[in-house]
């Protein structure tokens, strides 16, 4: 994996992500049902830890704002297989977005984030680009093609299905994870290059290694396992650092506990073990250190939380869920005092959710429509405030119709009220 600061090439300054190695440690079709409708299936195979690190920094705003650009930029791409996009410097040239005043460095930090949670935007480079106060974002030349988009996106459905139907059966979220991590093991062949290396071939780094190929390095490994998993609402994320001195990447998954494990498909799969599935910190940190969330934009980590030390076992606690105390019922009877006689005072009063701004953030954007379809499918559900916001139609429910009003009122086809 290569992340490297370019010199400027004409109007474009450009930063290189690492091309991750993936070490070997002395190691020697079912489609989903229908074709799943594709704004859906980006929506599920997506994630937002990152984004949401992002708010928590300076130029939090900033930050969520030019992810979100970047986020509705990829998602027109995946939508349009007609259109044969330019070129520049050798590269696709997707599109321009506004950098809404945050430096290269902050902008280069943001598409890594952005890339490490989206997985299904395969055609997105490694490269980050500038020209002036644009972000440029760029693809493969070969992706340029809409014919060759067409068929890596009919292929990635064809492999989120066959993957998700063979770990359907599972009983438990770790034979779940178990079965996915198995079959991507049994699908795949690391991929080198003539000499031996590992292959810098685009392809073999991201998920169409596995869905087009069956081959790749570490990170077509790690993205298109992190790719099912998304699909299958398990809490995952997309792991960079360092392997035996060389860049890699790798996985956590959240498991019942509340606490994140480690998994690295790669090493698995080249040992031929399973020594690096679903482990704690004190195992993993003797051979793989993490990215940080540093001033690097080529090593930018968004903090981990949760993270366990020891070693995932079938008999660790389940995480409680919601537990409340004797105490905390208590505080939420309502008591004589509290009433009043139907009478409403300033201090009781709130503001109404603006409609569509599912989040609350004061912005309705991608981020709204994904809560929305969350919400529908039953993974997270909005709270009351959420929901309202999402309300679009206000008939007092929540379903496809206000998602189709929301991206309406994004797209700019029918404003909100």
């Amino acid at each position: 994996m290569k992340r490297r600061i370019l010199a400027p090439l004409t109007a474009l300054v450009m930063t290189a992500a690492p091309m991750m190695q993936g070490l070997c440690l002395n190691a020697a079709a079912a489609g989903i049902e229908s074709y799943e409708d594709s704004e859906e299936l980006v929506l599920d195979c997506g994630g937002r830890a990152g984004y949401d690190y992002l708010g928590t920094m300076e130029n939090g705003e900033a930050m969520q704002m030019l992810y979100d650009e970047m986020y509705e930029t990829a998602v027109d791409l995946w939508y349009d297989t007609q259109t044969e996009l330019g070129t520049v410097e050798g590269y696709g040239m997707i599109d321009k977005v506004p950098m809404n005043g945050l430096s290269f460095n902050d902008a280069s930090k943001v598409y890594f984030t952005f890339k490490s949670d989206n997985p299904i935007f395969y055609f997105c480079s490694y490269l980050s680009a500038a020209a002036g106060d644009s972000f440029v974002m760029l693809c493969d030349r070969d992706y340029c093609d809409p014919d060759i988009r067409e068929q890596a996106q009919q292929k990635i459905e064809e492999y989120i299905g066959s993957s998700s139907l063979a770990a359907e059966n599972s009983e438990t979220l770790a034979d779940k994870i178990r079965a996915v991590h198995d079959k991507l093991c049994d699908d795949m062949e690391y991929a080198r290059d003539y000499s031996g290396r590992p292959s810098e071939e685009y392809w073999a780094h991201d998920i169409t290694g596995a869905a087009m190929y069956g081959q790749g390095v570490c990170e077509a490994y790690s993205r298109t396992f992190q790719l099912v998993l998304n699909y299958m609402d398990v809490d995952n994320r997309f792991i960079t650092g360092r392997a035996s001195g060389d860049n890699h990447s790798w996985n956590m998954v959240r498991m019942e506990d509340g606490l994140n494990y480690f998994v690295d498909p790669t090493w698995n799969d080249l040992n031929g073990s399973d020594i690096y599935f679903l482990k704690g910190s004190e195992t993993m940190d003797i051979d793989h250190i993490m990215d940080i969330p540093g001033d690097d934009p080529a090593h930018f980590l968004p903090e981990l939380t949760d993270v366990s030390t020891e070693d995932y076992s079938a008999d660790t606690p389940k995480k409680p869920d919601d537990e409340i105390t004797d105490t905390e019922v208590k505080d939420t009877e309502p008591k004589d005092t509290d009433t009043t006689d139907s009478e409403t005072t300033d201090a009781d009063t709130t503001d109404s959710p603006m409609t569509g701004d599912a989040d609350g953030d004061g912005n309705i954007n991608v981020r709204d429509i994904a809560m929305v379809a969350a919400h529908i499918k039953g993974t997270k559900a909005l709270d009351e405030k959420g929901s309202a916001a999402a309300d679009a139609n206000k008939d007092g429910k929540l379903d496809v119709t206000d998602i189709a009003m929301i991206a309406g009122h994004i797209k700019g086809i029918k404003a909100l009220v």
